[in-house]
Order: structure tokens, then sequence, then C-alpha cells
């Protein structure tokens, strides 16, 4: 048997695919907690301190429907997420590959823009709340 062979026998391949799936279901809890309640929650509080929210998409969405508009929008993002997640598990597998590095690329990829959206966010409401207008937008956008 080759060095290599042995190594590979050695891995603890089992450590590695339990670690792969905690750090999916933590990016997992991240994607929900920001980009979504987060961002949700944030876009709200901005919107009745008189921020005006950036995205055309949402901002049509709030005017005709309220804020059942904006939770709507955010649960369609969430389902695309999830079909985009479960797509990889299906190319993976099926090219015989391990998917979570892609799952979790993919996944880490929504939980920065989650993370992201909500502190810019808190950032719009920190200057609405203490009137920095030497710092502010001007509207203030969220």
């Amino acid at each position: 048997m080759s060095t290599y062979a042995r190594a590979v026998d050695r891995f603890p391949t089992e450590r590695v695919e339990q670690g792969a799936r905690r750090i999916e279901r933590i990016l997992l809890a991240l994607v929900v907690g920001c980009y979504f309640a987060g961002d949700i929650v944030t876009t709200i509080i901005g919107q009745e301190l008189g921020a005006v929210e950036s995205t055309e998409s949402v901002r049509w969405a709030m005017e005709t429907f309220g804020y059942a508009g904006l939770v709507g929008h955010k649960l369609v993002i969430l389902a695309c997420v999830y079909v985009g997640w479960k797509a990889l598990t299906v190319a993976a597998r099926s090219l015989g590959i391990d998917g979570s590095p892609f799952r979790s690329a993919y996944l880490f990829f929504f939980a920065f823009r989650g993370v992201s959206v909500v502190v810019w966010n808190s950032y719009v409401i920190f200057l609405l709340l203490t009137d920095s207008g030497a710092v502010a937008l001007a509207p203030h956008w969220l």
C-alpha cells in the first residue's frame, strides 16, 4: 500500500463531515437570522424613522402591500436560497462528490450579505436617531 493510500485511510473523514454539517447549520442560522429576520426588523425600524428603501422591488412591494410586501419579498428570496442549496446537493450527488463545501460557500455568500445589510441598516438607524447630518446620506437609504 502506498504512503498516500495509508494517509487517506487514516484521514478522519467522519469528523470533517460532522464539522462541515455544523458549519452549514451555523451559516443557515445566519442566513435566516440576518438576511431574513434581521433585515425585516431593521428595515421596518428604519422606515418608521423616515428612511427610504433602496431596492426598487422591495420599495414597490412595501408601497403596494405594506410590511407584508417586505415579508413576502423576503420569503421568496429565502425560498430561492433553499432551492439553490438543494440544487447544489443534487448536483454534487449526481457527480459523486461531497457537496458540503459548495453548499457552505453558497450559504456563506447569503450569510455575509445578510450581516452586511443588517450592519448597514443599523448604521442608517443610528444616523436617524442621532441626527448626524455631517455623515448622513440624503435621503437615508436602507
